[in-house]
């Protein structure tokens, strides 16, 4: 996921520093992305700057250094609910990823739970797609040197362990679609 999309949705909610975006990244998102180094931060700011999606002012400070607040812009925030209202189902990205969720931390920008219901209800399908096409697919590859002594049976069990966590994700992000899908609908008194 883009970090520009992350910087863009927290400065919807007012201006702000790369100390105080970084703070808020590692407090908010640490279990969505990497740590954001502030390197990265401000040369991603710097980026948004030159497309015109922030703008930015030096504070001068007397017993501080300097502080720079960067400010969403009209054409970023565009930008932003762009990203926001562009369905990216199909594929377009691995479950582990993240970026869908993240896309519905910054949902209520749009306001439109016609949008966001759309984009849930896709991207729940594809998954249950997925499932029915891979679920019950053989997986076990067979052991075809005997030079490195691999038990054949072994392989498959832990190929079994492994498994068994990719499909328990699944169906918890599937039943986090389902429920996110109903609540959404209650919050709104939208029909099925």
């Amino acid at each position: 996921m883009k970090l520009e999309y992350l910087l863009a949705g927290l400065l919807s909610f007012g201006p702000n520093n790369g100390y105080e975006l970084k703070r808020i990244l590692d407090r908010e998102w640490r279990f969505f992305r990497k740590t954001v180094h502030l390197s990265q931060l401000y040369r991603t700011l710097n980026v948004m700057e030159k497309q015109s999606w922030v703008t930015s002012v030096v504070t001068v400070r007397v017993k501080s250094p300097d502080l720079r607040i960067y400010t969403l812009t009209d054409e970023g925030f565009k930008m932003l609910k762009d990203w926001l209202s562009t369905d990216q189902s199909e594929g377009g990205f691995r479950f582990q990823d993240r970026t869908f969720v993240s896309k519905i931390y910054f949902m209520g920008i749009l306001d439109d739970p016609e949008i966001i219901i759309k984009q849930l209800e896709n991207e729940l399908g594809f998954r249950l797609d997925q499932i029915e096409k891979h679920r019950d697919r053989e997986r076990h590859l067979e052991v075809l040197d005997d030079r490195f002594n691999i038990a054949a049976d072994g392989m498959r069990f832990f190929s079994d362990l492994v498994h068994n966590y990719g499909t328990g994700a699944m169906d918890q992000y599937i039943d986090w679609l389902a429920t996110t899908i109903a609540e959404i609908r209650r919050r709104y008194s939208c029909s099925d």
